[in-house]
């Protein structure tokens, strides 16, 4: 009852809502569904699939700020791809936990890259980004940007320990413990602050 009306909102929604790359994703995962002779309704329900997670986040997020939910997707997805969270995620994903400890700490540094990100995501709005309701979610993307690179301590930390990540042949548990930590590092309270 809870998010049933905001995830329908979301999910018809969701070219008003995810930034360009990923609106493409959406796109092609239509037309692929659409090509195995699927309808476009249901072929569009199947492609947003994947978002149904992050959907309960923005929901939680709009509710918390007291915004419309696509509102809150926007912002939300915007600092999704301008802190590369989707390149986190993967990495935890695709992590071959050797015993059940590491199956569980895994599942915990997951769990944590989520809060941190609605935590961002509410430090956003508190800084005025939900001002930007009418801009264009291309321009949100840009404006995002700014805000991280100037209101939010610890972003170019951040933005280095990613181009470090890249630069590594793999990861373990160490290293996506360290980067999840540091995500939770990021703060725009503090920056603001000072």
């Amino acid at each position: 009852e809870r998010f049933a009306p905001g995830i329908a909102s979301l999910l018809d929604q969701l070219d008003l809502v995810l930034p360009e790359a990923e609106r493409r994703r959406f796109a092609q995962a239509v037309e692929a569904h659409r090509g195995r002779g699927i309808e476009a309704g249901l072929a569009r329900r199947l492609a947003g699939l994947p978002y149904l997670s992050p959907a309960c986040e923005v929901i939680a997020v709009a509710d918390q700020v007291g915004t419309e939910v696509v509102t809150a997707g926007r912002t939300y997805f915007a600092l999704d791809a301008q802190l590369h969270l989707g390149r986190l995620r993967g990495l935890l994903e695709r992590a071959s936990p050797r015993n059940h400890w590491e199956r569980i700490a895994l599942a915990g540094l997951y769990e944590d890259l989520v809060e941190e990100h609605r935590r961002l995501t509410v430090q956003a709005f508190a800084s005025s980004l939900d001002q930007l309701q009418g801009v264009d979610v291309d321009a949100l993307q840009a404006t995002v940007l700014a805000w991280l690179q100037r209101a939010v301590a610890g972003f170019g930390r951040w933005q280095r320990l990613l181009a470090e990540l890249d630069r590594q042949s793999g990861t373990d548990l160490a290293m996506l413990s360290v980067a999840v930590r540091s995500l939770a590092l990021l703060d725009a309270s503090q920056a603001e602050a000072a």
